[in-house]
């Protein structure tokens, strides 16, 4: 919708912060170690785009396990918890389902669950 692909690695010029994007969202790889959990991230694919650019997707805090039917939110460095609500509630609560990223069980371990 803004003119990166999904998937796509990028970075504010002048910030280290490094985000994928996913259907006009983006979220927050907290740590390089990420990229290790994940064969096809490669450090030469960050694109650095204005901050303008990258304020246009909205920021998502919001994670699934491959396999798992529970959505975490992230709450903190290395933190996430279960939004242990109804698929309803979720939907009320202004949350939107496209802003969930499927992560894969070695990133989903490097969190602690609070």
């Amino acid at each position: 919708p803004h003119g990166v692909e999904t998937g796509s690695l990028i970075r504010a010029n002048g910030f280290s912060e490094v985000y994928v994007i996913k259907d006009g969202f983006r979220r927050h790889l907290q740590q390089p170690i990420i990229f290790d959990f994940y064969g096809h991230l490669k450090w030469e694919n960050v694109k650095n785009i204005s901050a303008e650019e990258q304020n246009k997707y909205k920021e998502s805090k919001l994670i699934r396990k491959a396999g798992d039917y529970k959505v975490y939110e992230i709450i903190g460095f290395r933190q996430f918890r279960w939004l242990d609500i109804t698929p309803k509630e979720f939907e009320e609560s202004g949350k939107d389902w496209e802003a969930v990223y499927e992560i894969n069980a070695a990133e989903f371990n490097w969190y602690r669950n609070l």
